[in-house]
């Protein structure tokens, strides 16, 4: 999607706006996807969450990649990527939730090497579609033809991962964890989660995802406009950036326990917000790369621990918390792509749009410090008493 997009903002003549929901769409119905994957993961249907998800994928491209005699429809990519979201969510959800009880005693270095996967497949991903791309322009299927094809080979992926799935069934690790402390599970189930601690990783997931996926969902448009002609493809960028997450989650793996989820979020977020301020009011593309991708070093220590500390403070409604959590922030990512694409119609540069994600990383790092701060007061007067 990252890659075709500058191809299909040039194809339906959209302007910032209208491209920045476009952008957004594939996170649309990444609520609902996470609110039923924490459902399914609660009641134990981790396999058939993963099967439906796969299919949905499938289902999905297939709808952005029919025949160009269909017209490039705004619309219909709209819906087509809103469901991808849907399915991305939902697998998302299942597998973080499947980790953390899996290793209820701590399970950030668990999910730090889910994560480190995950961008271990993005940094390979876009040069190759890039690849693709430019190959299928330059073919007899022109510039429509190549996106129509791009997303039939997504598709075609992703039913392959269906029937890798289908062949070595996952294992029903939030089953068997749910089945085990099911008494347990009916006194916590009748106490409310609601409260000052899940306002606070709400804050911390939508905070995140909103300006880590803005700024991302943005880059390729971003440098093709201001870099033109690019010194080389932005593609390398957004591996770069992919590289850097393998690298910083590699490092967090291995930090020692003493360095606790809320000190790691606080100078993460921090510093990542630094890097990306300057990357984005940078005049050569070579200095946007050097520190984006330095930024996103720190920036992939957030994710792992936000999803960690749910699991200290949560660790029987894992589940709910993370389909609550991850609902509103996939909201609040659908809501800041179409914002930063109308700061930068109104200021007539697209700077002052990309001003928007590190402001966001950098109240993260002043909440996450915040609640620190208000954890340790609790305890210590927890413990005179």
């Amino acid at each position: 999607m990252l890659i075709v997009s500058p191809t299909l903002r040039r194809l339906l003549s959209l302007d910032t706006g209208a491209f920045g929901w476009l952008l957004a769409s594939w996170m649309a119905l990444g609520i609902a996807g996470s609110l039923l994957g924490g459902w399914l993961s609660d009641q134990g249907h981790l396999r058939a969450a993963a099967y439906g998800a796969c299919a949905l994928l499938v289902a999905s491209y297939g709808l952005c990649a029919l025949p160009p005699t269909m017209g490039h429809s705004y619309s219909r990519y709209i819906a087509g990527l809103a469901l991808t979201g849907l399915a991305n969510a939902t697998l998302s959800t299942v597998g973080n939730v499947a980790l953390t009880r899996a290793f209820p005693l701590g399970a950030r270095r668990a999910l730090t090497w889910l994560q480190v996967s995950v961008s271990a497949a993005g940094m390979v991903a876009p040069p190759v579609w890039g690849w693709l791309l430019v190959r299928l322009t330059d073919s007899r299927l022109g510039a429509g033809g190549a996106v129509q094809a791009l997303f039939c080979v997504a598709a075609a992926a992703c039913l392959g991962a269906f029937f890798v799935l289908y062949r070595r069934p996952l294992p029903e690790t939030a089953r068997s964890a749910v089945e085990r402390t099911s008494a347990r599970h009916e006194s916590e189930r009748s106490r409310s989660i609601f409260g000052l601690p899940l306002l606070a990783v709400v804050a911390f997931t939508t905070l995140h995802s909103a300006a880590d996926n803005g700024a991302f969902l943005w880059v390729p448009d971003f440098v093709e406009g201001r870099f033109a002609p690019t010194p080389f493809p932005v593609a390398w960028i957004l591996s770069g950036i992919s590289a850097a997450y393998v690298v910083g989650r590699l490092v967090l793996v291995n930090l020692p326990d003493r360095w606790r989820d809320l000190t790691v979020l606080t100078t993460s977020s921090g510093l990542g917000a630094v890097f990306l301020f300057f990357a984005f009011r940078s005049a050569s593309e070579h200095n946007l790369a050097a520190l984006y991708i330095t930024g996103a070093l720190f920036l992939s220590a957030d994710y792992p621990s936000v999803m960690a500390h749910i699991g200290q403070l949560f660790p029987k409604s894992t589940g709910r918390v993370m389909a609550i959590a991850g609902g509103v922030a996939q909201a609040g990512s659908v809501l800041v792509p179409p914002l930063m694409g109308y700061l930068g119609q109104a200021a007539g540069t697209m700077v002052a749009g990309m001003t928007v994600p590190p402001l966001m990383f950098g109240t993260l790092s002043l909440c996450a410090f915040a609640w620190r701060k208000r954890l340790d007061r609790y305890r210590y007067d927890s413990t005179r008493s």
